[in-house]
């Protein structure tokens, strides 16, 4: 699956989360398990999570960044990060 589609998939289900939270039907226990796990994208040899508060982050085994994905904010480095993956597997 395309690296974009996954953190779209996670940001969906973690949308869906904080909705549910908001509305009563989990609570704050399960909303920080839940959205842990949503919000947790392994692939290849990077782990990327989301924050509420700051975005994604990708940690490849040597650092932790903040990623801007936004389309307008994209850097060059962040999009080829991205789509280099793909066109290796």
């Amino acid at each position: 699956m395309e690296l974009i589609a996954q953190l779209q998939g996670a940001l969906s289900t973690c949308s869906q989360l904080l909705e549910d939270l908001k509305d009563g039907r989990i609570d704050a226990g399960s909303f920080r398990s839940r959205s842990f796990r949503a919000g947790l994208v392994l692939r290849d040899e990077e782990a990327w999570m989301w924050d509420f508060a700051s975005g994604w982050h990708c940690y490849d085994g040597v650092g932790l960044r903040q990623m801007d994905l936004s389309a307008e904010g994209r850097s060059d480095a962040g999009r080829g990060r991205a789509e280099g993956r793909e066109e290796q597997s």
